[in-house]
């Protein structure tokens, strides 16, 4: 198999742009009511939109080939039902994992992200895989993913890592991290929590739940014989929060990674649900979502609360950070408006081990995703926090064009290489 000759398989899509939408009756409501209702709103804050069909098809044929086993753990009562954990283990990948967005004027818009793989052949009969986002070929390529990953160069794992994804997602959004984990040696446990997913427990509770599912979790992994010690929780944005929750409790982790967290439910909520209208229809709906201090909104957070059975204002990471005993680092963007940076600042300043490291100029949305640009601050903190040698530099590479941005990771190394790019990415405070 001439795997040095092969063409990339690459895939491509914005996640958040799956995350959230209005159906068919909700925009009729808004159109007779001229606002967002008061259930319409509690269902986004703890029931956000599933994911269309096209990505569940996309998974199934991307993501799936990867996994190696399946972990379903009951959720009691009242919630009866069931979270999901899928495994991934260490290999030789060798992923090029690129994040694409256009810079203009200081900011930056998103144009979603990249994965390929450069040793992986392309069909019999075809050069590439150049027109690949193409239903009619998704059960041929999945095909190839499952006969490909067999002959990968398999490793013993130096750790576990659990990861958690963010709001409105499933883990397989978290694939390319995960793959990025997996190249470097870990076992890598993707989690779809409470409202995700293929969870079967309906609605999220923003890690009031959630920290108890985990532990239950790391529990079952350890009597599988699954768990490798370091294990750590990573987490994006809502994911993030949760791991933030959830490592003070027994059992407890070596370490904690959190890109882009949130401190308070309750605040998050309101500056995610300010820009509602920007995430679900382009930005021109956002004037029909009620203001935060409205009597509106308040009875869509009770309403949400009653629907999940929690308290919202009990959902407070910035209360748990304190009482973590492993290192954590925290990871976000200076630019970002739904993880602020005084946020994570406040955050780091009440964890005892924090290490605290802001990328510039990237929105929310680019910097949960930017593998190539929190590599360096993430090898880092390994070698540094739990006395691990790299098995892989951060080979990043930066091209510009016409304002648009790409950044790509490098799982090995590319035959051609652009200017070494310099991240810009120092840890801000740490203890």
């Amino acid at each position: 198999m001439d795997h040095g000759s092969a063409s990339p398989v690459t895939f491509a899509r914005s996640f958040f742009r799956k995350a959230s939408g209005l159906t068919a009756a909700g925009l009729a409501l808004l159109t007779l009511t001229g606002c967002v209702s008061t259930a319409w709103l509690a269902h986004q804050i703890v029931r956000p939109s599933p994911p269309s069909h096209s990505y569940k098809l996309f998974v199934q044929a991307f993501a799936e080939p990867f996994y190696t086993h399946r972990l379903i753990l009951a959720v009691p009562a009242p919630d009866a039902g069931t979270i999901v954990a899928s495994v991934m283990r260490p290999a030789d990948y060798d992923p090029e994992i690129s994040v694409k967005y256009r810079a203009n004027a200081g900011t930056a818009r998103g144009d979603g992200m990249s994965l390929s793989f450069p040793h992986m052949p392309p069909p019999p009969g075809l050069p590439s895989f150049k027109r690949l986002y193409q239903r009619h070929r998704l059960a041929a390529v999945g095909e190839l993913f499952r006969r490909w990953i067999p002959t990968l160069k398999h490793r013993a794992p130096i750790g576990t890592i659990l990861m958690m994804p963010g709001f409105g997602l499933d883990k397989n959004s978290l694939l390319p991290w995960g793959l990025f984990f997996a190249d470097r040696g870990w076992r890598v446990v993707l989690v779809d929590l409470r409202g995700q997913g293929a969870s079967q427990s309906p609605y999220l509770t923003w890690g009031l739940r959630d920290r108890e599912d985990l532990h239950r979790l790391v529990a079952l992994l350890q009597r599988r014989h699954l768990l490798v010690a370091p294990w750590l929780y990573f987490g994006v944005s809502y994911g993030a929060g949760v791991a933030l929750m959830a490592a003070p409790g027994l059992p407890r982790p070596d370490g904690v990674i959190a890109v882009a967290p949130w401190a308070d439910a309750q605040k998050v909520i309101a500056r995610g649900g300010h820009r509602m209208g920007g995430w679900v229809m382009g930005g021109w709906l956002s004037w029909l979502v009620p203001s935060v201090k409205s009597p509106e909104w308040g009875r869509a957070e009770r309403t949400a609360g009653h629907l999940a059975g929690i308290h919202l204002r009990d959902a407070m990471p910035i209360r748990s950070v304190a009482s973590i005993r492993a290192p954590v680092l925290y990871l976000g963007s200076r630019a970002d408006r739904i993880a602020p940076p005084s946020e994570l600042r406040a955050l780091a300043g009440k964890t005892p081990q924090a290490t605290l490291v802001l990328l510039p100029g990237l929105p929310h949305t680019i910097a949960v995703t930017d593998v190539p640009g929190f590599c360096p601050a993430i090898t880092h903190w390994l070698t540094q926090a739990l006395h691990q040698t790299p098995k892989k530099t951060c080979d990043v590479r930066r091209r510009v064009s016409r304002g648009k941005v790409v950044e790509t990771y490098f799982g090995s190394a590319p035959k051609k290489r652009p200017a070494r790019r310099n991240t810009g990415a120092r840890p801000e405070s740490s203890g």
